[in-house]
Parts: C-alpha cells; sequence; structure tokens
C-alpha cells in the first residue's frame, strides 16, 4: 500500500515553529539562570521546552499527536536502551580507574572501610532510584528532540543525516550554559565545548536510533536518564581528580567520545534498516 506524499512545507514549518519556540524560550531563561544567582530551578524547568514546544507546534498545526511517539514499545528497546548507556560508561572510564595519572580511584573510596560495598550500592541506585529521578526532565528533552523534531527532520533529509542533525541541534542548545553559565567541567573551555559537540552527536545518533527502530521515543528517555545519572552520581564521583582527568572523564571528555562513537558508528550504520517506523513517514 502506498503511503501519502508528504507536505515538505509543512514539515519545514512544523520544524521552524519548533526550533524557534525551543529556542527562544530556553535561551531567555539560561540568560536568566547564568545571571542571577541561585536559580539552579530554572535550569530544571529549561528540559521541559522542548516538550512543550512540541505540543505548541503539534496543537497549532493541527499535527496527529502520535507523531510524538508516546506508545510504549517492546521492553527489549527499553532494556537495551538501559543497559548501553552503563556499559559505554564503565568501558569509558576503566582507563581512569585503572591508571592513577588518568584519575585513578577517588581517596574517600580508598580509604572506606568496605569499598566494593560502596561501589555496589552506589551503581545499584545509580541506575534504579537515580534513573526514575532522571526521567521526568530526560523525558522533557527527548519528546522533543527525538519525539517530535527527528521523524520530521527524517521526512526532509532521511534517517542518517536526520539523527546527526538532532544531536547537533541538542548540543547547541547547551552551548550558552557550556560557554558562559554552570554546565561544564574542569578543562578549557574550547575543548569541553568540542568534546560535549562529539558526544552529543554520537548520542543523537544512538537514542535516534532506537526512536527510529521502536516508533516509540521512551527508549530515548530511558537512556538519557540513565546514563546523565551514572556518569554523574557514580562514575565521576568514584574518580580520582589529576591534572589529565578533565581532559579524559566526563560528560566533557575524551574517553566518552570514544565509546559513545563507536557504539554510534554502528546505529548510523544501519538505521536505514527496513525493520524500523516513523510515524506519517
Amino acid at each position: 500500500m502506498q503511503t501519502a506524499p508528504v507536505d515538505r512545507n509543512r514539515v519545514a514549518w512544523s520544524v521552524t515553529l519548533f526550533l524557534a519556540i525551543t529556542f527562544a524560550a530556553s535561551y531567555g531563561l539560561w540568560m536568566y539562570a547564568i545571571v542571577v544567582p541561585n536559580s539552579a530551578w530554572a535550569l530544571l524547568a529549561g528540559a521541559f521546552f522542548p516538550l512543550l514546544a512540541a505540543l505548541i507546534t503539534v496543537y497549532a498545526l493541527k499535527l496527529p499527536p502520535a507523531e510524538l511517539g508516546y506508545r510504549l514499545p517492546h521492553q527489549r528497546f527499553l532494556i537495551a536502551a538501559w543497559v548501553l548507556p552503563i556499559l559505554w560508561s564503565l568501558v569509558a572510564y576503566a582507563p581512569a580507574w585503572l591508571v592513577p595519572d588518568f584519575g585513578g580511584i577517588a581517596h574517600s573510596l580508598r580509604h572506606a572501610s568496605q569499598p566494593l560495598l560502596v561501589v555496589i550500592s552506589s551503581a545499584g541506585l545509580a541506575v534504579t532510584l537515580g534513573a526514575l529521578e532522571g526521567a521526568p526532565a530526560a523525558a522533557g528533552e527527548q519528546f522533543g528532540w527525538n519525539g517530535f523534531l527527528l521523524p520530521n527532520l527524517a521526512k526532509l533529509f532521511g534517517d542518517r543525516r536526520a539523527i546527526v542533525l538532532v544531536g547537533l541541534i541538542w548540543a547547541l542548545w547547551h552551548y550558552p550554559l557550556i560557554l558562559a553559565g554552570p554546565f561544564h567541567g574542569f578543562g578549557p573551555r574550547w575543548y569541553e565545548l568540542i568534546c560535549f559537540t562529539l558526544i552529543s552527536v554520537n548520542m543523537g545518533v544512538v537514542w535516534g536510533f532506537f526512536r527510529l527502530r521502536s516508533g516509540s521515543t521512551w527508549p530515548s528517555v530511558v537512556g538519557a536518564a540513565t546514563g546523565g545519572v551514572f556518569v554523574g552520581t557514580f562514575c565521576d564521583q568514584i574518580t580520582g581528580v589529576t591534572a589529565l582527568s578533565p581532559w579524559l572523564t566526563g560528560q566533557f571528555g575524551a574517553f566518552l567520545v570514544v565509546t559513545t562513537g563507536l557504539v554510534a558508528l554502528f546505529c548510523w550504520r544501519n538505521v536505514d534498516s527496513p525493520k524500523h517506523f516513523i510515524p506519517g513517514k
């Protein structure tokens, strides 16, 4: 059965409207968070602007809400999206934990009475309760970027270009917080910007792959929530700080660029498989 032809002008207008709302609202809030002290709430609130922009665009243009990918997928997609960021984070941090000059194990953990128990309990809490706590903010972002934007960009540019574009746009969305705000590490800002951009593109490819293959945004939500919390509240916390660690570890380091890049390469090469689904395409 033939599918209805895509109205490219209408799709392009929906993408433009979504991006205009998201960036205008978010950048305004980012500027407030940068200028006004003790405004961490603004950073959390900004995570919901992509979803809000998507809902406004869907309502304004009378688009089918199903395009947001809110239906639950097969459980294998959710499990894979939960496990993947844990694995690539462990692989990324392994060299730092094994080589003292790269960071080693944090001083507090080395001198803990039961270090293994601390590691197991901390990791377990990060990937369960921590991921659940981070899920609302992850949903606010992912239902905008991968739920709405990705399927529409795919209609205009094809799957492979679309998943890369979403990662680039997602990185650009964070730039004010990296350049002038609180979202950065301890290395040179130019270097962190490069690494964060590459990691964002890699993750955009991976979560875009899950979105297109499953027809649902929920795997992207699960993966984004788990990955962010696992790195921030577990991996970084048990890693020592040396002169090299800001260059290698964390969300602005080279190790995650490599591990996420390998997964992204596989996803990018296989995203055009016929076993994927894009609503309305």
